[in-house]
């Protein structure tokens, strides 16, 4: 089998006109498909070996620590062996842009945490940054074939796939969403056994057994059994709950591998408390959710033809909110460093950003750059915007400005900074001169009338299009979120009705889309896989439903006769309202 792979790989090399590009991620299964694409290349003679064969390694900034120590350590030691053995690899690491970082995304915009129906984080920080990278290879060669570590007994999702995409003529081959580019898998028909085997027995030097091992086996609570074979034995092998990725994942309610990891690891435990804090917050938690949508500050509104009828949807997080995961984050950081110097879990690049964000939504006490004043640090941030939002909220406090009251249907929101920031920063790119229209709506300015000021500002964004509610209506719209509570008992209403359809395909991860959490519980209430009594976000309603249906022994009969008796009660309803 090994040896059919690398005949492959060796055909696909002289024969095609675009390169190899390996996707290396530092675990088992793409070390064992970059070890054969090495060992392919290595076992041709020198004149052959012309072409560029790219690897790449997206690092998220989120890696755990020893994952990721483990990760360069084999990076430094393969682009070692390339060079002493005369191969052309060309290793390529990204990492996700700035404002496309997790802490980004989640403490300075707002972005509410990764659910498995809005998993925003795979995008932004992983597949982004690759496609970049890729794009630059395919604009030089027309395209690529990508060398990737899926095997089939991973998942049955996974082993559809890689049959389905299959070419015919073909051992690894698969087709590829761009029709100028492949796929290829190399140990497709590989076991979890047969890649540890590959590892310890017949891999090139540059992988590092007994670390890749060690990793493995801690992060999988396995004790020794990954460096079985060192020790001897003939069955190699790890558990399959280890995992390479972030640390702060939200999509498990537990990290299993982190947990394992921790147990050896006091820094690691520092970091796991901070992580199992912050994912409570994922679902439900409204008071910590804003009232308008973070990229553009309008209100969000769902479509009238859902189930909530067009109710006011829940933005990002709130600005108090994410200063409190800032503060413990960095709490965080500062008790790892204690053991770990090295680890940095923010840079000073991302709370650049997130002050320039935050001041952008309001943040006039510039919270970032007060903090690390007192810690001997400069946060660079606006100055004139600061200045402009700060003259802004000093005008509309005087008593005689006409724009009081005249400017917006929302009276309340001349005391709200967030409008003065956004204000500033719209006359600033919409005149040459912000501060002198600022000045003439108070009407303080020699070269531009308050009349002319006003108007401009009831043209801006700000007066036309973003969202201000007094604090009355922001409270009604609290409460519609509060009531907006669709549990099991309504899903199988609102399906049986035709209001809403169940989702047609699952992923490695379960359901997508809306409402995927709670038909994931009913599948797994059906298959009597949930604990459902001990889960907070279950409502009343549902728990009785539930015991109803264990007293009956037949769910699915009791579940038709509640959604009948729901159907009986309003036809009735709409006779009555007809007559």
């Amino acid at each position: 089998m090994i040896r059919q792979s690398i005949a492959e790989i060796q055909n696909l090399y002289l024969s095609s006109k675009i390169p190899l590009y390996v996707a290396y991620s530092g675990g088992k299964d793409s070390t064992v498909a970059l070890d054969l694409v090495a060992k392919a290349i290595k076992s041709l003679p020198k004149e052959k070996r012309a072409k560029e064969v790219f690897v790449l390694f997206s690092d998220t900034l989120l890696e755990m620590p020893p994952v990721i120590g483990q990760i360069k350590n084999s990076i430094k030691r393969f682009e070692e062996y390339s060079l002493k053995n005369g191969l052309p690899f060309v290793f390529k690491q990204v990492s996700p842009e700035l404002k496309n970082t997790f802490w980004s995304k989640l403490i300075g915009i707002g972005y509410s945490l990764p659910r498995r129906d809005y998993r925003w984080c795979t995008d932004r920080m992983k597949i982004k940054p690759m496609e970049k990278a890729i794009k630059e290879v395919k604009e030089k060669y027309g395209g690529y074939i990508a060398v990737t570590g899926a095997r089939k007994d991973e998942s049955h999702d996974r082993k559809n796939r890689l049959e389905a995409n299959a070419l015919d003529g073909y051992l690894h081959l698969k087709k590829h969403i761009d029709h100028n580019c492949k796929l290829l898998a190399p140990i497709e028909d590989m076991t979890q056994d047969d890649v540890w085997n590959y590892i310890y027995t017949q891999s090139e030097s540059w992988v590092d057994k007994s670390g890749l091992g060690a990793i493995y086996s801690e992060a999988a609570g396995d004790g020794d059994e990954c460096s079985s074979l060192i020790e001897g034995s003939n069955s190699p092998g790890c558990s399959k709950s280890a995992r390479f990725g972030c640390y702060i994942c939200p999509l498990f309610e537990r990290d299993k591998t982190l947990n394992n990891l921790a147990a050896n690891n006091e820094y690691l435990a520092t970091i796991e408390s901070f992580r199992n804090w912050l994912i409570q917050f994922r679902d439900g938690h409204w008071e910590k959710r804003d009232i308008y949508n973070h990229r553009n500050f309008k209100k969000l509104e769902y479509d009238k033809n859902t189930h909530r009828k067009g109710m006011v949807s829940p933005g990002g997080y709130t600005l108090d909110f994410r200063k409190e995961i800032l503060f413990r984050l960095l709490e965080m950081q500062k008790d790892v460093k204690k053991i770990k110097p090295d680890f940095e879990a923010i840079s000073i690049s991302e709370l650049e950003f997130i002050q320039d964000r935050w001041l952008k939504e309001g943040d006039l006490d510039l919270t970032i750059v007060n903090t690390f004043q007192k810690r001997g640090k400069n946060i660079k941030y606006n100055k004139e915007l600061y200045k402009n939002a700060i003259l802004l909220k000093e005008i509309f406090k005087r008593e005689n400005s006409a724009t009081i009251g005249s400017l917006s249907y929302y009276s309340s929101q001349y005391k709200d900074n967030r409008y003065c920031a956004q204000l500033a920063l719209q006359l600033m790119k919409h005149t040459n001169n912000a501060k002198e229209y600022i000045y003439a709506l108070g009407g303080l300015s020699l070269s531009v009338s308050q009349e002319e000021a006003v108007k401009l500002v009831l043209s801006l964004p700000v007066e036309t299009a973003q969202f201000y509610p007094t604090p009355d209506i922001e409270e009604i719209i609290r409460q519609e979120w509060k009531s907006d509570t669709i549990n099991i008992v309504t899903i199988e209403k609102l399906v049986y009705n035709g209001d809403i359809k169940p989702p047609s395909t699952r992923n490695l991860f379960g359901y997508e889309g809306e409402r995927a959490e709670e038909f994931e519980k009913i599948e797994n209430l059906e298959a009597n896989n949930y604990d459902w009594e001990n889960d907070p976000n279950l409502s009343l309603a549902d728990k009785i439903a539930i015991m109803e249906d264990a007293i009956d022994y037949n769910r699915k009969e009791i579940k038709k006769a509640r959604c009948l008796s729901f159907e009986h009660k309003r036809t009735i309803a709409e006779h009555k309202k007809v007559a």
